[in-house]
């Protein structure tokens, strides 16, 4: 099922919407599971820190994965700068939003 058929659907099943197209349990059941999964990347959750810290000429900083799709959170470093992983509120790979606030933070 694509977005756009997904979104049909769920737009056919808001109540008071005049007519109703009929669906399949399925069809409804997998609508549903792909608008409760994309919500989900919306939730903000803790990174993964690596145990060892990388070094470079200028930096020494930590890694970071995604806890959704186990990916490397992504830097870039142009000589001058070290843009951290912390600056990027998603993950390149699954789109999940990352929290990075400490637990100080709070």
């Amino acid at each position: 099922m694509t977005p756009q058929e997904a979104i049909k659907i769920l737009e056919n099943e808001k109540p008071g919407c005049g007519e109703k197209a009929r669906y399949s349990e399925g069809e409804l059941c997998e609508a549903f599971d792909m608008a409760i999964e994309a919500l989900k990347r919306d939730v903000p959750v803790k990174p993964i820190q690596m145990a060892t810290p990388r070094r470079t000429k200028f930096f020494e900083f930590y890694d970071w994965k995604c806890p959704v799709c186990n990916c490397f959170l992504a830097y870039e470093e142009d000589g001058k700068h070290l843009i951290l992983a912390h600056e990027k509120s998603r993950c390149s790979n699954c789109f999940q939003l990352i929290d990075w606030s400490s637990e100080d933070d709070t």
